[in-house]
């Protein structure tokens, strides 16, 4: 099965935004063997590394799809797609709901 390809999903994010902005939605915790990739509506794609500095300060959200990788020990994977968005100014994402997933029982990432 081949991977889809990674491109922006178009949602109606006002519900989600302002669930983030009451503190209602956690951001996305970065779990070990797991790696996030973003893609904004303009086509840019970038992958997100965990941080552990605690940016106090009100947040920039912009709509995002996120890509969350996680590779297994006996060598599968599965790769899920998220509507979402990123701060623009310290990076934390929050995830909302799942647009697909896919899992590979041999990882080809």
């Amino acid at each position: 099965m081949e991977e889809e390809p990674f491109v922006y999903h178009a949602f109606d994010s006002a519900n989600f935004i302002a669930e983030i902005e009451r503190g209602t939605i956690s951001p996305i915790t970065f779990q070990e063997n797991t790696e996030y990739s973003v893609v904004f509506e303009d086509g840019t794609m970038e992958t997100v590394q965990s941080s552990d500095v605690e940016v106090q300060h009100r947040h920039t959200l912009k709509e995002t799809t996120i890509k969350q990788h996680t590779k297994y020990k006996d060598d599968s994977c599965k790769t899920v797609w998220y509507n979402g968005a990123k701060c623009t100014g310290c990076g934390k994402l929050w995830k909302y709901d799942v647009i697909d997933e896919q899992t590979n029982k041999v990882c080809r990432h």
